[in-house]
């Protein structure tokens, strides 16, 4: 399958990411509003420290503009740098038919993704459709995000984040998959932001990381 340029995500060398990255921190002004769950996410500050990769924030078609635009801000405003693509269309080899109508394979998008990724990024894609993949109870499962430390590379999907709170719990979600890429697995601290969701929607209940958790993400960058 041929696949235009303006369909690819564009990954940088080395030399250029770190042109990036000073260009990023020099623009880059701290918003003074409170960031949603403020006393929630009080530990997130402490928990991204120092960029050793680019994170890639990458929205499929169809995902608000002004919403990826107010999570880049969310996670910048805990400590974790972004940079924003301009949105890519959702690759048909990833869609799925269900109840009349489309889903995506989030394992088959984090392939696509990591297609293009480099060693010095770490993507998470924003996508506005409901995502599936396989797991111990079906060949095709709805799920609210997918992260891999592997590929580099993770999904995240509004459609099963329910409650008018919905895009505040999103920024937990997009954490959540962000330590999936560092190498967190699931933990078992119901509190804990890396908690496995087990087909429900916890996100409420999450106050940060737990000892456990924080220790491995600040032992840095894989």
């Amino acid at each position: 399958m041929s696949i235009r340029s303006d369909q690819i995500v564009r990954c940088w060398t080395p030399v250029q990411n770190t042109l990036t990255v000073l260009w990023v921190c020099w623009i880059l002004v701290s918003c003074n509003s409170s960031t949603p769950d403020g006393e929630v996410l009080k530990q997130i500050s402490t928990l991204i420290g120092p960029n050793k990769k680019v994170l890639v924030l990458q929205p499929f078609e169809g995902f608000p503009e002004e919403r990826t635009r107010w999570l880049a801000k969310q996670l910048e405003n805990q400590g974790c740098k972004s940079v924003v693509n301009k949105p890519i269309p959702l690759p048909r080899m990833a869609r799925v038919g269900y109840k009349g109508g489309y889903r995506y394979r989030a394992d088959t998008l984090l392939n696509y993704l990591s297609d293009f990724n480099g060693k010095d990024t770490l993507i998470l894609s924003l996508s506005i459709t409901d995502l599936s993949h396989t797991n111990d109870l079906a060949q095709d499962y709805g799920i609210m995000g997918l992260g891999s430390a592997y590929k580099g590379t993770a999904v995240v999907s509004p459609a099963r984040v329910k409650g008018t709170n919905r895009w505040e719990k999103m920024v937990k979600l997009c954490i959540h998959e962000i330590g999936h890429m560092r190498g967190l697995p699931h933990c078992k601290e119901n509190k804990c932001i890396m908690r496995d969701a087990h087909h429900k929607d916890h996100l409420d209940e999450l106050t940060g990381l737990c000892q456990s958790c924080m220790r491995t993400w600040k032992e840095g960058w894989l």
